[in-house]
C-alpha cells in the first residue's frame, strides 16, 4: 500500500507540474547511482533544454537487479505511471536493457511514438533499426581497438590482455568485439576472466595470477554465477585489491579510481548527439530518415595521472592529445584563483593608494601654482599701468583698486574706497555713465568707449572703460577697466585735423587741376579749331605745313596736360579701369594711324604684328592699353634717327582663371637707354639728354605713366638696354568674352562729309573764339547751326523751335551746362524736345567727368581741344542714335 500511494503521489505531482511545451520520457537501464546515468542526462539536457524540450527519467535497475525480474515489475509499474499522466511526445532509451525493453513491449505502452536509443552495445540489434519505422539512434562503439593498441604501447613487456566480463548483454557484445582482435594486435594474446562461469573468489584468485607485466581490461563486472551482484564501484575495487597488473577501461566511469585509462566512450557526448536527433524528429523529420549514428566519434583518450605514476608509464607515450586526469596539483594550481583575487585585491590597493597619493601631490602642486598665480596676479595688478577697480553692483561704492587707479585719479587708498561711481565723473555726464553702468551690470552691455572723468583737483581727463560683471565671494560686482587715452585723443585730435588739411589741401589740388585743364584746354580749343578750319580752307602748300605744325604743337600740349593729370589721378589713386570687349586689331590699326604721320617724316619703318594664336577679341581696358602702346611706340619712334621700331603681340599660357596672357614687346633701333638712367627712366619728369643740349622733345612723363599704369592692371613692364637700341618686354592679362560677344570698339570715321545736311544744330558756348570754331565746324558738316552764349538762353531757344542735336559747353555764365541739360530733361512742357541729345563739349578732363556728363543726361562727350573728326563722330551716332528711336517709337 505504501508503495503504491508513493506511486499515485508521484503521478499527481508530474500530472499538475505538466504544462504545456513538448516532453520526453527517458528509460534508463540502470539506476540513479550508476556511473554513466549522470553524465547521459546531462549530455541529453544540454540539447533539449534549449529548445523547451523537458525530460522525464525512468529506471529499470538492471544492474543491480536480475534483467527478467526487474523488467516485469518495471513494466508493471510503468503502465500505472502511463495511465495517469499526459502522453509523451518521444521516447529515449539508454542501453541495451531499455532498448529490448522498448522493442518487447512499446506498441503496448507507446503505440506511434519515435523511439530514439543510445549507449547501446549489441551493434548487431542496433545496426538491424537503422530505416525501422518509429527507430533511430547512437550505437555505443567502444574503441576496443584503439585501447588494445594503447596496452601495447603502454605494456611493452606485456604478453597477454586477460579481459573481465560477467553476463550482461552489453558485456557479452563487447566480449565479441575484444575477440575479433585475437592475433591483431601483435604478438599480443586476448585471454577471458568470464564471471558467467565463475565466482567472485574464482576471479579473484585468477586476477591474483595474472603477471604485473601484463595487462586487465574491464569489461563488465556486476554479477557472478551465482547471480551475488556488485555495484560498478564494488566490482571495480574487488578486481583493484586482487589484481596487480593494471586495469584499462572502455568507458569513462571509474577514472580517477584506479583505472588506467584507454579510449574510453563518453555518455555525455552520446546524450548530447541522442538530443540532437530528438529535436530533428519533434521538428517533423521521420525517425526512419534519419540513420543510426556511429558512436566512436565521441570516443577520447583518457588517462589517470596517479595510476600512470603507480605503474611506471610515462606521459611520453600516451598517444597525442590524451586528456590526463588528477595530475598532482600544487599550491599555486590548488589555489590559483583564490591567489589571482588576491592578487587583482592587492593591484586595486596599490592603485587606490597611487591614485591617493597622486592626488596628494597634484593637490600640493595645485596649491603651489594657486599660490604663484595669486603672487603673479597680484603682482601684473599692482603693476599693471591701466586702471582696475571693482565696485558693488548694489551701491555703486568701490570695493577695491589697483595702484594705477589711485594714481590716475590722484586719491590715497583710504579716499578712494569711500567713493562710489559718481565721485568720479563730471556731473553733466552722470546720466549717460549711470545708464551705462545699469546695463554694464546686468551683461547687456559690454563696451569701450571715451568717457570723461573726475580727478580729485577736480581736472577733467578721458579715459576708455570696459566694464563686465563678476560675482566676488557671493556679491554682485561690476569690474571696470580704465585706460587713460587723453594723449591719444590729443594725437587723434591732431591727426584728424591733419587729415582735414590734405583733404582740403587734395581737394584744392584737384580743383586747381580741373580748373587748369579748362583754363588751358579753352583757348587750346580755339587755336585748335581754328587751325583745322584753316586746314579745310585750301591754303597753299607752304601754308598747309605752318598749319601742320601749329597742330602738332598743340596737340603736343594737349597731350602734356592729359599725362600731368593722367598722372595725378593715378598717384591719388582715383584712376579706375574700364573692361569690356575689344579687338586687338583696331589697337592695332590705332596705334598704326596715330604714329603713321610722325614715322613718315623721320622715315623709319614702323610694324606692329599680331600672333596668329592670339584670340580676335579680348576683354578688357581698351583705352590704357592703347595709350601704354602709344607712349612706348610713340618713345621708340621718337629716340630712332633710323631703322624701324616694331610692336609684337603673342600669347602666354593660360592660367586657372581662365584670362589669357599677352605678352607685348616694344623694340626700336634708336639711341637706348644708358645705364645710369636704367634705374630711374620710369620716375616721373626723368629726361635722358642734358637741359641745355636736347634733341628730343617731352616732359619725362610717359614712361611714369606707363608704369603705373602697368601697375594698375596687374601686369608686369621690363626694358633691356641693346647695343643697337631698346626693348620694352609687357604682360599684361585680359579676359577671354563668350565664342558670340564680339569686341565692338567705337569706330571713328575719318572722313569729313556733309552728313548733316538738312540737320539743326543748338550750340551753346560762352568763349568766343571757340564758339567760332565750333560753329564752322559744324557748318562743314552740312549742319545748320544756331549758337548762343550761356545754359539759360540756350534752354530758351529749345523751347521756340527744334533742334536735332545740342551742343553744350560745361562752364558758361548764368547756367551751366549740366544745370541746363537738367532743366531740359524735366521740362515737361518741351514735350519731346526734351530728349534732344545733348553732347557736352567742355575743357573739364578729369577723372570722373566724362561719366557725371554722362549722369546727368548728355548723351556724348567731346573734350577740348574739340577734333573735327572726332566731333563729327560724336554728333553723327547722337543723331542716328535719335533716329533710330524715332523710328521704333513711330512703329
Amino acid at each position: 500500500m505504501a508503495v503504491l500511494a508513493a506511486s499515485l503521489l508521484c503521478a499527481f505531482l508530474a500530472v499538475n507540474a505538466w504544462g504545456g511545451g513538448r516532453h520526453a520520457l527517458l528509460i534508463s537501464s540502470y539506476h540513479p547511482g550508476f556511473p554513466t546515468f549522470f553524465d547521459q542526462v546531462g549530455g541529453l539536457r544540454e540539447a533539449l533544454a534549449p529548445a523547451g524540450v523537458a525530460l522525464d527519467v525512468e529506471f529499470m535497475d538492471t544492474k543491480r537487479f536480475p534483467v527478467s525480474e526487474a523488467s516485469a515489475r518495471f513494466l508493471d509499474t510503468l503502465r500505472f505511471k502511463l495511465g495517469v499522466l499526459p502522453t509523451y511526445d518521444i521516447v529515449v532509451t539508454a542501453d541495451d536493457a531499455a532498448l529490448r525493453f522498448v522493442l518487447d513491449h512499446g506498441r503496448e505502452l507507446f503505440p506511434g511514438l519515435d523511439v530514439v536509443f543510445f549507449g547501446v552495445n549489441d551493434q548487431d540489434l542496433a545496426h538491424s533499426l537503422s530505416g525501422s519505422q518509429g527507430f533511430t539512434g547512437i550505437i555505443e562503439s567502444v574503441s576496443m581497438g584503439e585501447t588494445l593498441q594503447d596496452i601495447r604501447a603502454l605494456r611493452p613487456g606485456a604478453r597477454a590482455v586477460h579481459a573481465v566480463v560477467d553476463g550482461q548483454p552489453g558485456g557479452r557484445g563487447d566480449l565479441r568485439t575484444y575477440l575479433s582482435h585475437q592475433g591483431r594486435i601483435g604478438d599480443l594474446e586476448l585471454h577471458v576472466l568470464d564471471l558467467e562461469t565463475m565466482s567472485w573468489d574464482e576471479l579473484g584468485g585468477r586476477l591474483a595470477a595474472v603477471p604485473k607485466s601484463d595487462a586487465i581490461l574491464l569489461l563488465s563486472a556486476y554479477r557472478d554465477r551465482q547471480g551475488e551482484g556488485r555495484s560498478f564501484e564494488d566490482g571495480l575495487g574487488f578486481i583493484l585489491r586482487h589484481a596487480a597488473a593494471p586495469v584499462f577501461h572502455l568507458w569513462e566511469h571509474g577514472i580517477g579510481q584506479g583505472i588506467v585509462g584507454g579510449k574510453v566512450i563518453s555518455h555525455r557526448e552520446q546524450g548530447r548527439l541522442a538530443g540532437g536527433l530528438v529535436l530533428r524528429i519533434l521538428d517533423g523529420e521521420p525517425a526512419h530518415a534519419l540513420p543510426v549514428v556511429e558512436g566512436d566519434d565521441a570516443n577520447r583518450q583518457v588517462f589517470d595521472h596517479a595510476a600512470l605514476t603507480r605503474f611506471g608509464i610515462g606521459e611520453a607515450l600516451l598517444p597525442d592529445g590524451s586528456d590526463i586526469r588528477n595530475r598532482p596539483v600544487s599550491v599555486i594550481s590548488r589555489y590559483m584563483t583564490h591567489i589571482l583575487l588576491a592578487a587583482a585585491l592587492v593591484c586595486v590597493l596599490v592603485t587606490l593608494v597611487a591614485a591617493l597619493l597622486h592626488h596628494v601631490f597634484r593637490l600640493r602642486s595645485a596649491k603651489a601654482r594657486l599660490m604663484d598665480s595669486e603672487a603673479r596676479y597680484k603682482a601684473l595688478f599692482n603693476a599693471n599701468a591701466d586702471g582696475i577697480l571693482v565696485a558693488d553692483s548694489a551701491t555703486r561704492r568701490f570695493v577695491f583698486a589697483n595702484p594705477a587707479v589711485y594714481r590716475m585719479f590722484g586719491y590715497s587708498v583710504d579716499e578712494f574706497l569711500t567713493l562710489g561711481v559718481k565721485d568720479i565723473h563730471p556731473r553733466e555726464h552722470l546720466g549717460q555713465i549711470m545708464a551705462n553702468f545699469e546695463r554694464q551690470a546686468t551683461g547687456e552691455k559690454d563696451v569701450v568707449e571715451e568717457t570723461p572723468c573726475l580727478r580729485s583737483d577736480g581736472r577733467v581727463f578721458t579715459a576708455d572703460i570696459r566694464s563686465f560683471p563678476l560675482e566676488i565671494d557671493g556679491m554682485s560686482c561690476t569690474v571696470g577697466l580704465f585706460r587713460d587715452v587723453t594723449e591719444r585723443s590729443l594725437v587723434l585730435e591732431d591727426l584728424r585735423q591733419a587729415r582735414d588739411a590734405a583733404d582740403a589741401a587734395n581737394r584744392s589740388k584737384s580743383e586747381f587741376l580741373a580748373n587748369m585743364s579748362h583754363e588751358i584746354r579753352t583757348p587750346l580749343n580755339g587755336i585748335a579749331g581754328m587751325l583745322q578750319l584753316l586746314e579745310e580752307s585750301s591754303p597753299t602748300q607752304e601754308q598747309r605745313e605752318y598749319i601742320r605744325l601749329a597742330l602738332s604743337s598743340s596737340m603736343r600740349l594737349t597731350r602734356l596736360l592729359a599725362d600731368i593729370l593722367d598722372l595725378s589721378r593715378i598717384e591719388a589713386g582715383k584712376l579706375a579701369l574700364e573692361s569690356g570687349p575689344f579687338r586687338l586689331t583696331d589697337v592695332r590699326q590705332s596705334t598704326l594711324s596715330l604714329l603713321s604721320v610722325a614715322t613718315r617724316e623721320k622715315g623709319i619703318r614702323f610694324d606692329f604684328h599680331l600672333s596668329d594664336d592670339l584670340p580676335e577679341t579680348l576683354v578688357g581696358d581698351q583705352a590704357r592699353l592703347q595709350q601704354i602702346l602709344f607712349n612706348l611706340a610713340g618713345n621708340g619712334i621718337k629716340f630712332t634717327e633710323r631703322g624701324r621700331v616694331c610692336v609684337e603681340a603673342s600669347p602666354l599660357p593660360a592660367r586657372r582663371d581662365g584670362r589669357l596672357g599677352v605678352l607685348f614687346t616694344v623694340s626700336d633701333t634708336g639711341i637706348g637707354i644708358s645705364d645710369e638712367l636704367l634705374g630711374a627712366v620710369f620716375q616721373p619728369f626723368v629726361q635722358g639728354e642734358a637741359l641745355y643740349v636736347r634733341r628730343f622733345q617731352g616732359a619725362g612723363l610717359g614712361l611714369s605713366i606707363v608704369r603705373r599704369l602697368v601697375h594698375l592692371m596687374e601686369g608686369s613692364l621690363s626694358v633691356e638696354n641693346r647695343g643697337d637700341g631698346t626693348t620694352f618686354c609687357l604682360a599684361l592679362r585680359f579676359g577671354i568674352p563668350p565664342a558670340a560677344t564680339a569686341g565692338e570698339g567705337e569706330a571713328v570715321d575719318r572722313t569729313v562729309d556733309d552728313f548733316g545736311e538738312g540737320r539743326k544744330i543748338l550750340l551753346a558756348e560762352d568763349d568766343e573764339i571757340s564758339r567760332h570754331a565750333v560753329e564752322n565746324m559744324l557748318r562743314m558738316f552740312g549742319c545748320e547751326v544756331v549758337a548762343v552764349v550761356d545754359g539759360r538762353e540756350a534752354v530758351a531757344r529749345l523751347r521756340e523751335e527744334d533742334f536735332d542735336a545740342v551742343v553744350m559747353d560745361i562752364q558758361m555764365p548764368l547756367m551751366d551746362g549740366l544745370a541746363a541739360t537738367r532743366a531740359v530733361r524735366a521740362d515737361e512742357s518741351l514735350g519731346a524736345r526734351s530728349q534732344v541729345p545733348i553732347i557736352a563739349m567742355t575743357a573739364y578732363a578729369m577723372m570722373g567727368d566724362r561719366e557725371k556728363f554722362l549722369a546727368a543726361g548728355m548723351d556724348g562727350y567731346v573734350a577740348k581741344p574739340v577734333d573735327m573728326v572726332r566731333l563729327r563722330t560724336v554728333v553723327r551716332q547722337c543723331m542716328e542714335k535719335r533716329d533710330g528711336a524715332d523710328q521704333r517709337g513711330a512703329r
